[in-house]
């Protein structure tokens, strides 16, 4: 008898790479298609009663608010920069992809947590709802060019 393994395909809605808004990531990143399909393939899906094998789209995603994705697995796995990997997230959020649970801290070792989103469904109508992703303060405030930036404010004072 042959022992079941886990499946290693993505399910990916063909409504998904119809959309306007997967038409928009396209011509945003070359980037941003990987990253979402990253998003796709850390989805675990429950079960429910009744459902066939073969329809995960009507599965509920378990792990929806906990899939986590970090610059570092970014770095390693796509080879992708910490700026070019944060307007990639950025761009996902605001076209309704993903969106932002949990704010992580790089001082506090807390990473991003997203779930994800079907609000991408209404991107271009005027029902979509336009969401920003929430960027963490403290990291910004210490990134080299702030820090370069502030030193000559003070100097012109």
């Amino acid at each position: 008898m042959r022992k079941k393994t886990k499946s290693n395909k993505i399910w990916i809605d063909r409504d998904i790479y119809q959309s306007e808004a997967f038409c928009e990531l396209v011509k945003r990143s070359k980037f941003g298609v990987p990253v979402l399909i990253w998003f796709f393939h850390s989805r675990q899906f429950g079960s429910k009663s009744g459902a066939k094998f073969g329809r995960q789209s009507d599965l509920p995603i378990i792990n929806n608010g906990k899939i986590e994705f970090t610059y570092k697995t970014a770095k390693k796995r796509l080879g992708i920069s910490k700026p070019t990997f944060s307007k990639i997230l950025s761009d996902l959020v605001e076209l309704g992809f993903i969106d932002q649970t949990t704010l992580g801290g790089g001082y506090a070792r807390e990473c991003n947590l997203f779930a994800i989103s079907e609000r991408w469904r209404n991107y271009g109508k005027p029902n979509f709802k336009n969401v920003k992703r929430e960027k963490s303060e403290h990291s910004r405030m210490n990134s080299g060019l702030e820090q370069v930036k502030r030193k000559r404010e003070n100097k012109k004072k």
